[in-house]
């Protein structure tokens, strides 16, 4: 398949070279439609782009040799994303899924397979990662920053040369750019509310302090219950920004410190049920648009481990708490050179708390099925296993038919609280030296990049599982084995508690040392054509220690259990460290490439193409779930990509199209599942993949105040291979080659129809304002890799409107989701995932829906 990507490169290659004939064509048409084109700073093809890129001379989005979007203040304004895979969701060729909440969003890009999060991605701030490694489960990358009042803008590059310019990134960046300080005094201040509980304050200042010195701050801080509420807060806390700049005549310094201390709720899956005409709809008992299985009866938690009983606050979500501080040097040595360094250095702690859903079935199945492990331990006599919630009140069981039960649906669901504490710390630096000089064929502008990394990780996690009911914040449930008299002989549960700790239990320390040269030429040969090209030498090094696992039996330590209570299976086997460690470390020595062109066929057309190699190394999770003796094994994936399509520039209508073709080769992640006995592991998946398709991004207008933008992404996202070691899991490579890879979209539309007023115009004054309408379009997707679980297609909708009055005030409203769309995002990839291949196509009534209809209205002020 790489031959066809080939030639598909060498198509785009003579199309940009045929392009000067095609431009002494088209010259002569262009005229004041460029004029006017280029006169729009506003226009986002206008924009000077520094992501995914290097160098001293500037490039506008429309000259740019790379697939990217850009975002400024007032776009992020008007699409107020409630996280920030809300925004990215706007980025065409990504699919963003944001329906767990704020923070531990799961991002893919132009189909490459992934796990979830940011595995094959980057987020910026100013240049630098915000952690080295996007990788690491449970260390969520999106919880260290925040959208604020500090953005300025957002630019988000696609593959191409994101895979020479970060480090693990072949499948895009995300950059923040954020607010400097400036000459003269700055700022804005916003309120906002919404109809979940939701309050929050953004504010930034910006100013001089003395000649040639400025500086700048901001932040934020929210509270909200959620949109479905668990019954105690779901998030609160914030950001706190600021930055000195010091200008001199040849250059600046830039110093920088940040805090963020956040905490927001996660969310999973829930059952839902289907309609006479095999449609998504709510179960009994449970609300698709505001239902949840996180509950206030699981908020303060003990567990049981040989160490002792551990507390937990389900509350606590995932709490990022993370100090940042930066330093940027831009420094002009004559004689064309230029040097720029950036450091950072960051030390955090994220506490990940959850509640995983793994399924729910009718009581009186589930119960029968607990029989066998009550006669296990506590003998022949047991006769029964019944069920009640914590204060002794029965669990009400449906009819013979499964009908009725307790609330209304008698099912018992079966989840695991899942505590992951995460300790880091990392220090990044990249230096660049460029150079532009003059030849006979062209400009050269040349860089040369050292970028090292040095970060640290100690994470601990485990699994505990627990019974309930099915119902908004549900109740807890004891197991009771009963004789044939109703006398209770034991417990399979303790406080609800199946296991204290399953196999999924994890504890290791880890280091990683990053060390990478790379080398760029943008050579602008003539004013319309500009060939980019680039190398990355990339050496990384991964060592640490994890814990040896064992299983204990805690029943004469368990200090939890009452005085005379009954006994319990909970605490029979109990899988916890041993004190005993295993050494692990391997090294990488990686080569990424990217050559690209760009051709101006007239001032409001351009065309590209661009081909690039990359990769994406293993990380510390992964050798620690590996084992200290199979580390070796643990390949490293590489990612190869074409691209190509053309610009559009004109005052009324503006387009940014791409095709493109990637293939993944030996890509390893560690993926929570289920295991052939049911329990969950951490299994080591190899991927491979193939992805053809295309990108559009268009806007139309204004006319009269109206206008139009569109998104879309149109791909085939194919696998190629799978591997699968751990559990005893298999997988027949023939039997899933070429089905598409799981929770990716085929299709992903946004169209966004828009009116932009004069308040003179229609009565209300010296005011303007605008209105809108959002509508987010996805096709079907699979939860397994069998193509037998779908996940239906769908459609929200959301409007919104933006009022200026007076004198820098301004008055928004924004609904998302106002049809109450039942939307899934995921299904239950814990036990989809491997489901057997080969059987019916069935929809998916156990997953993660996007949150139903929600209000916010905010009022700000900015001068």
């Amino acid at each position: 398949m790489k031959r066809m990507a080939i030639k598909f490169s060498l198509l785009a290659g003579a199309a940009l070279l045929a392009s000067p004939a095609w431009a002494q064509d088209a010259e002569g048409g262009s005229g004041d439609a460029a004029a006017g084109a280029n006169a729009d700073e506003d226009n986002s093809l206008n924009q000077i782009i520094v992501t995914g890129r290097a160098g001293n001379t500037a490039q506008t989005q429309f000259e740019a040799t790379v697939s990217v979007s850009t975002f400024n203040g007032d776009d992020i304004a008007e699409l107020a994303p409630l996280t920030v895979a809300d925004l990215f969701a706007q980025v065409p060729g990504v699919w963003a899924e944001s329906s767990g909440g704020q923070a531990a969003s799961n991002v893919f890009i132009r189909g490459i397979p992934a796990p979830g999060q940011f595995l094959f991605s980057k987020i910026q701030v100013d240049g630098l990662p915000v952690f080295e490694e996007h990788g690491i489960g449970f260390l969520t990358p999106d919880g260290l920053y925040r959208n604020d009042l500090s953005t300025e803008r957002l630019e988000a590059v696609r593959g191409g040369s994101s895979s020479v310019f970060a480090s693990n990134a072949p499948g895009g960046i995300f950059n923040y750019i954020t607010k400097k300080g400036t000459d003269v005094p700055e700022g804005g201040i916003k309120l906002e509310w919404g109809d979940f509980g939701h309050a929050r304050i953004d504010a930034n200042y910006s100013g001089p302090l003395g000649e040639d010195t400025t500086f700048a701050v901001g932040g934020f801080y929210r509270v909200a219950d959620g949109v479905r509420d668990p019954g105690f807060r779901g998030d609160e806390g914030g950001q706190i920004r600021a930055s000195l700049t010091q200008s001199f005549d040849r250059g600046e310094i830039t110093v920088s410190a940040s805090h963020i201390n956040d905490r927001n709720l996660f969310l999973l899956a829930i059952p839902l049920d289907l309609d006479a005409d095999g449609d998504l709809t709510s179960l009994t008992g449970i609300d698709a648009n505001t239902g949840t299985l996180v509950s206030d009866d699981l908020r303060n938690t003990t567990l049981l481990f040989p160490t002792g009983p551990q507390e937990f606050d389900l509350s606590d979500g995932i709490n990022n708490v993370a100090t940042t501080f930066g330093a940027e040097i831009e420094y002009d040595l004559g004689g064309g050179f230029t040097v720029i360094n950036r450091s950072r250095y960051v030390n955090g702690e994220t506490q990940f708390n959850s509640a995983i859903a793994f399924g729910a079935e009718d009581a009186n199945t589930f119960l029968a099925g607990q029989l066998g492990a009550a006669q296990a331990a506590f003998g022949t006599d047991v006769a029964a296993v019944t069920a009640s919630f914590l204060d002794g009140t029965p669990f009400g069981l449906p009819d013979a038919a499964g009908q009725g039960g307790n609330n209304g649906n008698g099912l018992i669901g079966t989840s695991g609280f899942f505590p992951v504490n995460s300790d880091y710390e990392n220090f990044i630096n990249d230096f660049q030296l460029s150079n532009s000089f003059d030849t006979s064929v062209g400009i050269h502008n040349v860089t040369f990049g050292f970028y090292s990394s040095f970060y640290s990780i100690d994470q601990f996690q485990t699994f505990a599982g627990y019974v309930h009911e099915i119902d908004t914040s549900p109740r807890q449930i004891e197991l009771t084995a009963i004789d044939g008299d109703g006398n209770a002989l034991g417990t399979l549960s303790q406080n609800g508690f199946t296991n204290f700790s399953t196999g999924f239990f994890q504890n290791y320390s880890g280091d990683g040392e990053v060390f990478a040269w790379y080398l760029s030429d943008e050579w602008e040969v003539n004013d319309r054509l500009r060939l980019d090209g680039g190398i990355r030498y990339e050496t990384q090094t991964l060592e640490g220690a994890v814990e040896i696992p064992g299983t204990f039996d805690l029943s004469d330590q368990n200090t939890l259990l009452p005085t005379g209570s009954l006994p319990t299976t909970a605490d029979d086997a109990v899988v916890g460290g041993t004190g005993q460690f295993e050494s692990f470390r391997e090294t990488y020595d990686e080569f990424a490439w990217t050559f690209a062109g760009n051709y101006v066929v007239t001032d409001w057309l351009s065309t590209f193409g661009r081909v690039s190699d990359g990769f994406r190394t293993p990380t510390l999770d992964d050798l620690a779930s590996a084992g200290a003796g199979n580390t070796g094994s643990v390949l490293v994936g590489s990612v190869f990509q074409v691209e190509g399509g053309f610009k559009v520039n004109t005052p009324q209508f503006r387009a940014f199209i791409t095709g493109f073709f990637s293939e993944v080769d030996d890509q390893p992640f560690t993926e929570p599942v289920n295991d052939i006995n049911g329990n969950v592991i951490d299994a080591t998946i190899i991927q491979a993949s193939e992805t053809i398709g295309i990108e559009i991004e268009a806007e139309v207008g204004p006319f009269y105040g109206f206008s139009v933008s569109a998104k879309g992404t149109f791909q085939d996202p194919d696998l190629t291979g799978l591997t699968v070691s751990g559990g005893g899991l298999e997988v027949d490579d023939s039997a899933i080659s070429g089905n598409r890879v799981p929770r990716i979209p085929a299709r992903i539309i946004s169209v966004r129809p828009r009116f932009e007023f004069d308040g003179q115009d229609i009565g209300l004054g010296d005011s303007e304002g605008s209105i809108f309408l959002s509508v987010y379009n996805v096709g079907d997707r699979f939860s397994d890799i069998g193509n037998s679980i779908l996940l239906p297609g769908y459609t929200s909708l959301g409007a919104g409107a933006r009022l200026g009055f007076f004198s820098g005030f301004e008055l928004s409203v924004v609904a998302d989701n106002l049809t109450n769309t039942i939307g899934l995002t995921e299904g239950n990839p814990r036990t989809d995932l491997f489901a057997p291949v080969g059987g019916d196509v069935t929809t998916a009534t156990f997953g993660r829906p996007i949150v139903g209809r929600n209000f916010r209205v905010s009022l700000g002020y900015s001068f």
